[in-house]
Parts: structure tokens; sequence; C-alpha cells
């Protein structure tokens, strides 16, 4: 929650030294679309494992748990004389959970996750590169065989990539960054990620 606060904080500080004359331009735009992570991988140790290993009796498992394909929908701010586009989306996912007590099968659920992006654009909004924050399995949480209440929500940071690839359509690839201490199924080292997307915006603001 501190995190978000912080974030809310920077953009409204931004914004407050953003002119009259200035803010009468910006534009905004509906966002949706669909995007697809890999599993995690992981570049920062030589002597360990590219990935974590847990075998097929874990009570989470963390691949088929980001390996869905999330569809997601926002709002994307656009400051043309900066360059700048500021874009809030919600993502929202079916994908597994934990593994029932009953049987061998996973529980599966509806998980959402919050992303914040930063991008500035080149070539005429052909082209766009930017930082991100994402909070993934937003609150979510599941009950172990012994009882304890397990968080699997998590943050990561991106750097992002989008191209137009026709009229209002953007390809978008992320390199995704997650800290040590957050991935819930290996706290003890940090993890690189990939995704890549397909994203429609529909201007909501007339031009000049």
């Amino acid at each position: 929650m501190k995190r978000i606060q912080v974030v809310i904080l920077t953009f409204c500080l931004f914004f407050s030294g953003y002119s009259q004359n200035e803010t009468s331009k910006l534009r905004l735009s509906a966002v949706g679309g669909i995007a697809f992570r890999t599993t995690l991988m992981q570049n920062f140790k030589l002597n360990s494992p590219l990935i974590p290993v847990f075998g097929d009796y874990s009570d989470y498992l963390y691949e088929k748990n980001i390996q869905g394909i999330s569809y997601q929908a926002g709002m994307k701010l656009k400051m043309p004389s900066l360059k700048l586009n500021v874009t809030y989306a919600l993502g929202i996912r079916h994908d597994h959970v934990n593994r029932r007590n009953s049987d061998s099968r996973y529980q599966e659920s509806w998980l959402f996750d919050h992303h914040i992006m930063l991008m500035r654009s080149f070539k005429h909004e052909k082209h766009r590169l930017g930082l991100g924050y994402s909070i993934v399995n937003f609150g979510e949480s599941y009950i172990d065989y012994e009882g304890i209440k397990k968080h699997i929500d998590f943050i990561n940071y991106n750097l992002i990539y989008q191209r137009r690839v026709w009229r209002d359509i953007y390809a978008q690839f992320n390199v995704l960054y997650i800290p040590k201490g957050q991935y819930p199924a290996d706290t003890s080292q940090d993890f690189l990620s990939y995704s890549i997307g397909l994203f429609y915006e529909l201007n909501l603001s007339k031009s000049p």
C-alpha cells in the first residue's frame, strides 16, 4: 500500500507543475488488449538454476500461476508537448492458484494485476519506450495444507517498448524485473521475466 501511495504522490507532484496552457492540450485515450508472460528466468546467480524447481506435488504451481493470458483495459493520458504518456491498466487472468486438498488438480481463480506505465514517444507515436510498475495477483492468497495463509501477490518493475503496427494498434514487449524477496515461490533471489502483448487505443479527446 505504501508503494501505491508513493506512486500516486509522484504523479500528483508531476502534474502540479504542468501549466494551465499545457493542461488544456492533454489527450485521453481508452486502452484495451491482451498480454502473455513467460515462465520466470533467473539470471543473476550463475551457480543456481534458471528457474526454481518445486516438483509436481507443490501446493503452489508457480509456472501456471503467471502464464495465463491477461485481458487488460485502462486509460491513457497523453501529454503531446512533452511527448509523454501515462497509462493505468487493470489486467484480469484466469490462472491456477493452489492444489486442492482432495485431489491432484489445481484450483483456478480470476486474478487481478495493476499496471502503471510512463512512456516517451518517438517518430510521431510510431515508437514508445518507458518504465512501468505492476502489482501481480493483487490481494491473492490461499490456505496451505498446514492451515497457514500464504500470499502470492508480488511486484515487478518493467522496461517497456511499444511499436505501432497499424493505425491505433500497438505491439508491446516488456522486460519484467522482480526484486529479491518479492516472488512468493522463492524470496531468496531476484528474477527476470518477459511478456508480449497487443493493444488498441481509442482516442477520447478531439485534436485541436
